[in-house]
Formats: structure tokens, sequence, C-alpha cells
């Protein structure tokens, strides 16, 4: 089975530097790419085309909800499932980012170990056989 590719996409690079190490010694995970801004993330989804986008929703240049919003339009059903990361105090932008599409959501500080295991069931769901 390949790896789940993962796009990391947070403006704290301490933070991704403990996400990005955290997969890299998971078993059956990869990271596609880190980025610390919103323009950015676009750009390497579009290169990168990671499983998963781990999306904090706080970010320079462009918002989470801005980033999501480009991604389903430039990539449509290609698109990658989305994990948002959100901080206490910010419900009304998770909640619209659920109701764009995003797969699953945590609050900050979180279990890493947690996340891998919403990463794995979140791809797991998409072994439906093909017609």
């Amino acid at each position: 089975m390949k790896n789940i590719r993962i796009g990391i996409a947070d403006d704290n690079k301490e933070f991704c530097d403990i996400l990005a190490e955290f997969f890299r010694s998971n078993q059956g995970m990869e990271i596609a790419f880190v980025a610390n801004n919103g323009m950015d993330t676009i750009d390497r989804c579009l290169v990168e085309k990671p499983d998963v986008l781990i999306l904090d929703m706080i970010m320079p240049h462009l918002d989470g909800l801005g980033v999501m919003d480009r991604l389903y339009s430039l990539m449509g059903n290609d698109t990658p499932k989305i994990v948002i990361l959100s901080a206490l105090g910010q419900e009304s932008i998770t909640l619209k980012a659920i109701t764009m599409g995003a797969s699953y959501y945590l609050v900050k500080p979180f279990d890493l170990g947690s996340l891998a295991s919403r990463i794995q069931l979140l791809i797991g769901l998409e072994k439906e056989p093909k017609n």
C-alpha cells in the first residue's frame, strides 16, 4: 500500500517541524510539503497533490477559508481531504470550514496520535471498490 501523502500548512514554523517529524516517524505516512502561508499552500497542493492537507485557519496572505475556496475551484474532485487546525475562539470559522467541505477539525493543542488516527480513518474511507 502506498504512503498517505500529507501537506502541512501553518504559519508557525516550529509547529510545522513538530508535525513533519511526527509524520516522518509514522509508518505509512510521508510529508508532501510544508507551507507557511496561504498562497504557497495553494501552489504546493497543485504541484504535489497530497492526499490530506492539514490546514491552519489563520495564515498570512490568504487564510484557511480562502485556501479551501481556491483549492475546490482549482482542483475540484482532486482536492485533498482537509483537516482544519483551529484555536479556541474560532468556532464560527471552523463551522464555515466544515460547511465548505473540510473532513475533520482539531482544536489546538491536540494529541498527535489522534491526528494520525483521524487521517488514516479519512483515507481508509476511500477504499470503496470502483465500478
